[in-house]
């Protein structure tokens, strides 16, 4: 939903109409009046018919009943809680649905299995990636749903009946395809090559490890409009995505107006390269790229890849002319 003193200018209307159509659509889910009425702001509450709507069986719990439901003290709970990427808790707890009890309970399990610190690491990444999902799908909600049924003369209580009962069709198979995507990566990560230096050193993986970055991106980004930057990243996203997976490398993450991506060898990694450069340099309305490439033991920490060849290939890539890439070492002439 739409939130902010925005939403007036957007057409949704009279802020306590908006909060009636919240209202009458929270009771119809059954929600009792009471609990809506403790909900302060009506930006709050559109996000609590969200919430309602998006519930598996089992109810909702506050966060200390929770935390005994899963086998965990409340200190426990609130450190997972926080990991995870939500506010810490002060005054009234929050309260969180059987999903998110069961969250709790697989971290305890965890840290029996891996350690506490190793857990608490890899709840923080689960947090950070799934966070960064959410804002994309929303904002893909609101810019390509929400927008054009206001445009079109939508009234508030058929955008919250439209946005919800979508919400609750597609977000579970959201959900599923994240578990299948999941276990499809675990099986290929599981079944790459990697050695270790000794007990309780990090994995390490020898690969080839490519930095690419867009050039002049600060001084264009000043000059152009929102939509226009968007639509930016948005084709540098693709087109590194499309040619380090049409080679077999993987892009480790995005940065904006670069990326890190690594391959297996070193020959798959000199060709993407060279196919990256030469795709933007053709790629109307895009500035040209540079690519950085080293290649040699890596740490990998929590997903990361870290030590001396990530920075080397950060610094080739830094000292590259655009549409050009930096290897080292030099593939032989």
């Amino acid at each position: 939903m739409s939130q902010g003193d925005g939403s007036k200018a957007l057409g949704l209307g009279d802020p306590e109409q908006r909060r009636e159509a919240l209202t009458r659509r929270l009771l119809e889910a059954g929600v009792p009046q009471e609990e809506i009425d403790a909900v302060e702001s009506v930006e709050m509450l559109a996000g609590f018919a969200l919430e309602v709507a998006l519930r598996p069986p089992g109810g909702v719990l506050a966060l200390d009943d929770a935390a005994e439901a899963a086998g965990i003290d409340l200190a426990k709970a609130v450190q997972i809680w926080r990991a995870l990427g939500f506010p810490d808790p002060s005054g009234a707890l929050p309260r969180i649905d059987s999903g998110a009890t069961e969250a709790l309970r697989l971290m305890r399990d965890a840290s029996q299995l891996l350690g506490e610190p190793t857990t608490i690491a890899l709840a923080r990444l689960l947090g950070s990636n799934t966070r960064r999902i959410a804002e994309a799908v929303v904002d893909a909600f609101r810019v390509n749903f929400e927008m054009p049924s206001i445009s079109a003369g939508a009234t508030y209580a058929e955008i919250v009946e439209q946005y919800t009962a979508l919400s609750g069709e597609l977000v579970p198979r959201l959900v599923d395809a994240m578990g299948a995507i999941l276990r499809a990566h675990l099986v290929a990560v599981a079944s790459g090559d990697w050695f270790e230096e000794g007990a309780g050193s990090p994995a390490r993986r020898h690969l080839s490890v490519g930095f690419v970055d867009l050039v002049g991106y600060t001084q264009l980004s000043a000059s152009l409009t929102g939509a226009e930057l968007a639509a930016v990243v948005g084709r540098f996203d693709e087109l590194v995505t499309d040619v380090v997976g049409g080679h077999g490398g993987r892009v480790v993450k995005l940065l904006g107006d670069g990326a890190l991506f690594v391959f297996d060898r070193d020959e798959d990694a000199e060709r993407a390269s060279q196919e990256l450069v030469s795709r933007f340099d053709a790629e109307p309305g895009i500035p040209q790229v540079r690519v950085g490439l080293s290649s040699g033991a890596v740490v990998s920490v929590h997903g990361d890849y870290y030590g001396d060849v990530v920075n080397q290939a950060a610094r080739l890539a830094d000292a590259a002319e655009p549409g050009a890439v930096n290897r080292n070492p030099a593939p032989p002439a």
